[in-house]
């Protein structure tokens, strides 16, 4: 049975900038607030791979979840901060207008993948910097911390492992130690940093593994919930793994990997 959803009009995250935008798909109306889901699509800061957007979105959909996806700074304009505070806005925006979209604000987390998954893993991990607190300068402490990430094969090293053109293109290419330092994921990750959810294949050729093992352990060191799955097989931007999204590419199909939509859902649920 087809989901039923609202897609209402796009609300852009900067002036005169259409390409900078946050899409709304509402689930079905309910007499009780839902969670809410920001997602962040992939594509290295050069794009946003459609794939890892509206799909996932519908996923979560059936799931009981309202969800927004955000086309954030990309290519000359994905210089640090800007997509971080395009995150920001975003987060904001859906915690504002949580009784219009009947959104519980208490539980609103996002979601990215490879470099979504590091732009996901910076609103986790740096929600406190001072550079959105002077871009955004009337929203309150903590308001843009998501409840929990869902870190999908995420680029989170800004050094060996992590995925090279994500990093000239977050850093605007000064990939000196100390900014490739300050955009690794696992250098940022504290005590404050929300609860994250990881997965991962093992054969991805891209984005290595390492990645996930880096952060798992700094999760850890740092006392932070987390869970982490390792899937053995899947390429490199598998989205959610199953046919639909797979663009007629084999390699984007796995059935294991395909239950991690489940298991973030109860990872979810959980905070």
């Amino acid at each position: 049975m087809e989901q039923k959803n609202t897609e209402k009009d796009n609300i852009f995250m900067r002036e005169c900038e259409e390409s900078v935008y946050l899409k709304i798909r509402l689930g079905e109306p309910s007499d009780t607030p839902r969670p809410a889901l920001l997602i962040f699509p992939g594509g290295g800061y050069e794009f946003c791979c459609n794939r890892e957007g509206d799909p996932v979105a519908d996923a979560f959909i059936e799931r009981g979840y309202h969800c927004f996806v955000l086309y954030y700074s990309i290519k000359e304009n994905a210089k640090y901060p800007r997509p971080l505070i395009d995150a920001a806005k975003a987060m904001k925006h859906i915690r504002d207008h949580a009784k219009e979209y009947n959104v519980d604000p208490e539980h609103v987390y996002a979601c990215g993948f490879s470099a979504g998954g590091h732009l996901c893993g910076m609103l986790g991990t740096m929600w406190h910097r001072d550079e959105i607190q002077k871009e955004i300068p009337d929203m309150p402490y903590g308001y843009c911390k998501p409840t929990a990430v869902l870190l999908c094969y995420p680029v989170v090293s800004g050094f060996e492992f992590g995925h090279q053109g994500t990093i000239q293109n977050i850093t605007g290419g000064d990939v000196s130690d100390e900014k490739r330092a300050f955009v690794s994921i696992d250098r940022q990750i504290d005590e404050r940093s929300s609860p994250a959810f990881i997965v991962h294949t093992a054969s991805d050729g891209l984005v290595p593994i390492e990645n996930a093992f880096l952060a798992m352990n700094a999760y850890r060191k740092a006392a932070v919930p987390f869970e982490a799955h390792i899937f053995p097989f899947g390429s490199h931007g598998m989205s959610l793994g199953n046919e639909l999204t797979s663009d007629g590419n084999p390699s984007f199909i796995d059935a294991s990997f395909a239950k991690w939509v489940m298991l973030a859902d109860e990872f979810m649920r959980r905070f």
